[in-house]
């Protein structure tokens, strides 16, 4: 049984935030967690471990939409915010390893696992976390094997899945597309390793991801997080564009076009001018989202 705490020093602007990267912010409080990591069993072949843990004062850094004008060709202009804080998360997982699937041959030496994880937000009164304002629940399964191939190589297969609100605290990853594990959607990885010497080993490593929700990679924010259906999000974008709708990064110059559509469908006016600015937020969305990634990478490791 372990406990593990820690603390992220949240006392400086962000680096690109204004003219004054880094300069002292004493506005903020800083980032804390706590947990513990438990081993209920483990002989040697099969392994169990769990872990809890709960962060405090998650960051994020939003832009501010902000609609104007004319009521019937307003302006969507997106402001940048601060770094604000938005609340608290939960986090959980149990995984078990087997290691051996058999006692003697070549399953001996094979190795497979699996994984379940959890994650709950908790937004301050006022903010959204991942797009929402309640208190949301994400989950993730990860499954995995390693074969050996020859005396010194090892193929190995994983799959993982996460759910619309998942959201793990994997931001070492070192991929160019970012962490397979906090994925919003499928994940397949494939690897060869090669162990070279007793403490060096070579490596190739494909990653495969095919996102179903944004904001996988954000923060935990309601912006750079929010994890809104990618599909509805296109859907959302393609009916503002058939509508007459444009809209570009820096503002949106026509949704009274859409707002008189609405209108025109019956829709009141108040609610037509929402519907318009939350089809082209989903536009703006759907430039910015990214809907799959792949990644390939060799490594050479030294273990100390």
């Amino acid at each position: 049984f372990k406990v593990c705490m820690g603390r992220g020093s949240t006392n400086a602007t962000p680096m690109f935030a204004d003219g004054t990267p880094y300069a002292e912010n004493e506005g903020l409080d800083n980032i804390d967690l706590a947990g513990f990591i438990f081993e209920p069993y483990n002989d040697g072949q099969f392994i169990v471990k769990t872990t809890w843990f709960k962060a405090f004062e998650l960051p994020g850094m939003d832009p501010v939409p902000a609609i104007s004008g004319d009521p019937m060709n307003p302006s969507l202009a997106m402001t940048p915010s601060d770094f604000t804080q938005y609340g608290d998360m939960q986090g959980a997982a149990i995984s078990v390893l087997v290691d051996g699937i058999t006692e003697d041959g070549y399953f001996a030496d094979a190795k497979v696992f699996g994984s379940f994880a959890w994650s709950k937000t908790q937004p301050d009164d006022g903010s959204a976390m991942l797009g929402s304002a309640d208190s949301e629940t994400g989950t993730s399964y990860w499954v995995g094997a390693q074969l050996p191939v020859t005396e010194k190589g090892v193929v190995g297969l994983e799959f993982n899945h996460g759910s619309q609100y998942w959201r793990p605290f994997t931001y070492a990853e070192d991929t160019m597309i970012g962490s397979k594990i906090a994925a919003r959607g499928d994940a397949w990885e494939a690897y060869f390793t090669y162990q070279l010497t007793d403490a060096l080993s070579a490596q190739v490593r494909y990653t495969d991801v095919t996102y179903d929700y944004a904001g996988s990679q954000g923060f935990f924010g309601n912006f750079s997080g929010n994890a809104m259906k990618i599909d509805d999000m296109k859907a959302g974008a393609s009916a503002f564009a058939a509508m007459g709708g444009t809209v570009d990064q820096n503002g949106a110059h026509n949704l009274g076009v859409v707002t008189g559509a609405l209108m025109g469908q019956g829709m009141p006016m108040a609610q037509a001018q929402q519907t318009a600015g939350e089809m082209a937020g989903a536009a703006i969305f759907a430039e910015n989202t990214v809907e799959a990634a792949q990644d390939f990478r060799f490594y050479l490791r030294y273990r100390f």
